[in-house]
Formats: C-alpha cells, structure tokens, sequence
C-alpha cells in the first residue's frame, strides 16, 4: 500500500503504521515514513545516478576519440588518415539519422579532422 504525503505527525504515524502491517521491523518502518516525511525520493537519486552515469559515458567517449587521434597522429600516411576521417563521418551521420548519442561519434570525427589538418601541413 503507497504511503501519504505529508509531514505532519499524524501523517507520519499513519505510515509507520502501514509499513508495520506490510511486515517491517518497527525502526525500519519509522526510518522509511520519516524519510517520505522529509521528500527523500528514489526518483531524483536515480536520475542523478543517471545522469552521473551518462557524464562518464561521455567522458570515455572523448578519451577513446583523443587516444584514436593520437594513434592516427602516429600514422604517416595521409589516405588512411582520410579513410578514418570518412568512416567517423559516417558514423557521426548514422548516429545523427537514428537519433543516438552523437558525443562519441563526433569527438573521433573532430579527432580526424585534426589528426588529417595536423599530417597535411
């Protein structure tokens, strides 16, 4: 059964209540309807575990993109460097059509680009 949302007193007994009917250890129980007292909710912790989740994501990304340029600034020829230019471009346009996270594809095709600009000069 959910519990109330209030923070009054008797909203809080009502809910300690209830978790004790549900089974739960009486202290437990006390620990679960203070904090629905107080407005903790799982709901925002996720999403910031969530979103805590998509920054290191997004973080590995750019790190194999510059670890990719670095190898590809190591390289001497210049076709392969515009090879792999194309293939990030095709790869950020295929991410871009399907509505994928682009950061991954973009950072390597910016890679390429500068890997290719730094090999032409």
């Amino acid at each position: 059964m959910p519990l109330e949302n209030g923070k009054f007193q008797a909203v809080v007994s009502r809910n300690i209540a209830t978790e004790i009917r549900s089974g739960k250890d009486p202290k437990q129980a006390a620990a679960i309807a203070y904090s629905k007292a107080r407005g903790d909710d799982n709901a925002s912790w996720h999403d910031r575990l969530d979103g805590l989740v998509s920054a290191c994501d997004a973080l590995v990304k750019r790190c194999d993109a510059a670890i990719q340029s670095s190898d590809l600034m190591r390289n001497d020829s210049e076709e392969d460097l515009w090879d792999a230019m194309e293939r990030a471009e095709k790869e950020y346009h295929l991410a871009r059509e399907t509505g994928k996270d682009l950061s991954g594809a973009r950072a390597r095709y910016q890679a390429a680009i500068k890997a290719y600009e730094a090999i032409s000069k």
